[in-house]
């Protein structure tokens, strides 16, 4: 996850409400152009003025993650730059009023480009707008003092503004700092209660494999061959489960104590630990071993499931009175991808050449 606020989305800054305030914006920026055309040289320029600053606020308005996209952001500032060149229009060593409307429609547009995320820009947008209003002053024969106060009032309000989204981004990534934090823990707590509802399940599965062996021994009652071979078998199907976990499904270990009281030697091997599998790569295991275990009828078998990351799933290894028995089981390479031929008919042995 990024590191970056969009603080345009917390303030709403491309929504209805913005045009709301834009409209405003705009429609103030058009009554004091048109209320004041007699103050200026040219009409035609003072309403270029109130077109460059329109346009550039409305690019603002355009959705876009922050910071804003680098190339709107130059034509906002080559826009405001225009505005602030409409100085000239107001006659030289005159008190400019209203007419110099220009200077705080541009402030407040690079308010919005530094909400926006790009605060150095409207800096330099600003710096620009000082550069000019110098200019203008020097040409009517002040001082630069002059210029730099004509304009000082708009800086201000670019620097609480600064300050503002600066806080804001801060406070909005320490909330989201604590947010996720919040969600680590749910997180956490998750897994624990899952392994606790894991453990659980294992310790009833344990309590249905050993209780009838747990009351015959604590019974009175004498023990026969029988009970001993089912002793035997139940002893072995536990060392599976707790050798070889990832075996450890029903399928599996069913056949497994089939094959063993058969009189198979069966080794049940979890190279992968808790690393897991997919449904396919379960479902092609459960179907190939149960299968070949059911297949032997003697001898032995060693089944291993391999280290994740590995070409191969599992491995089945083993010898009978017709020969050796020899079984790679690939990783499925797509979910719904299992072999037909592994979903019936026998596990074929291979014999020793």
């Amino acid at each position: 996850m990024s590191d970056r606020v969009d603080v345009s989305a917390m303030l709403r800054l491309t929504e209805w409400p913005a045009y709301v305030v834009f409209a405003v914006f705009t429609a103030t920026n058009a009554f004091n152009t048109f209320a004041t055309l007699d103050e200026v040289g040219s009409p035609a320029i003072a309403v270029l003025a109130l077109a460059c600053v329109t346009i550039a606020g409305l690019i603002l308005l355009l959705p876009a993650p922050d910071p804003y996209p680098l190339r709107l952001t130059l034509l906002v500032l080559a826009l405001t730059t225009t505005a602030a060149l409409t100085t000239w229009n107001i006659p030289p060593g005159s008190t400019p009023g209203w007419s110099a409307w220009f200077w705080g429609a541009s402030g407040l547009v690079l308010l919005m480009v530094a909400l926006r995320g790009r605060i150095i820009l409207a800096w330099t947008g600003f710096t620009v707008m000082v550069g000019v209003a110098v200019w203008w002053e020097l040409a009517a024969g002040l001082s630069a003092l002059d210029g730099i106060m004509f304009v000082i009032r708009h800086g201000a309000m670019l620097l609480v503004g600064t300050f503002f989204a600066l806080y804001l981004r801060g406070a909005a990534s320490q909330i989201r700092r604590l947010q996720e934090a919040e969600l680590m823990r749910s997180r956490e707590q998750e897994a624990a209660r899952a392994a606790m509802a894991e453990q659980r399940a294992r310790v009833e599965r344990l309590r249905t494999f050993t209780d009838p062996a747990l009351r015959l021994l604590a019974s009175d009652a004498a023990l026969t061959d029988a009970d001993r071979e089912e002793f035997r078998l139940l002893e072995a199907t536990l060392r599976d489960w707790l050798r070889a976990d990832g075996l450890a499904t029903e399928p599996i270990l069913t056949a497994a104590r089939d094959a063993r009281s058969r009189g198979v030697d069966v080794t049940l091997l979890d190279d992968r630990g808790e690393s897991g599998m997919d449904a396919a790569a379960r479902a092609l295991l459960d179907a190939t071993v149960s299968r070949a275990l059911r297949a032997q009828r003697d001898g032995d078998v060693v089944v291993r499931v391999l280290p994740s990351g590995r070409g191969m799933l599992a491995t089945i290894r083993g010898e009978t009175a017709t020969g050796p028995v020899r079984v790679d089981i690939a990783a499925p390479t797509a979910p719904d991808r299992l072999d037909p031929s592994l979903q019936s008919g026998p596990i074929e042995q291979k014999g020793s050449t």
